[in-house]
Formats: C-alpha cells, sequence, structure tokens
C-alpha cells in the first residue's frame, strides 16, 4: 500500500519538521530543509541528510 503525505508535508523540513523547506544545498542541489537547519549542517557535519554527498554553500529559496 502507497501512502503520499500531504502538502504539507512536502513542504516541511525534513529535519526539524517545523519550518518550511527554503534553502537548495550546493553542490548536490537538494532542497530538503529551512534555512536554519541548512546552517546547521553546513556547521557541524557539512553532509547533505538526504545524498550525504559534502555541502559546500547554502542558498535559500523564496517564492514568487
Amino acid at each position: 500500500m502507497l501512502i503520499f503525505a500531504s502538502t504539507e508535508q512536502q513542504r516541511e523540513c525534513i529535519i526539524c519538521m517545523d519550518n518550511p523547506r527554503n534553502s537548495v544545498l550546493i553542490p548536490c542541489g537538494h532542497l530538503g530543509v529551512c534555512m536554519e537547519c541548512a546552517q546547521e549542517l553546513q556547521r557541524t557535519t557539512k553532509m547533505c541528510p538526504v545524498c550525504r554527498n559534502k555541502i559546500t554553500q547554502v542558498n535559500q529559496v523564496f517564492d514568487s
């Protein structure tokens, strides 16, 4: 049986599960975390939580 996440769940940070996903991890391009969690990852593990690639940069994404 397939279970699909709600639209709201698809937009929340996969780490804190509170804030919206609004940052892209470079170079892998994963968009799964909020800016606060992305900055913490960049300071600590320096690894993408999705693919475990090294994070070299974090870019914030804005809705238009």
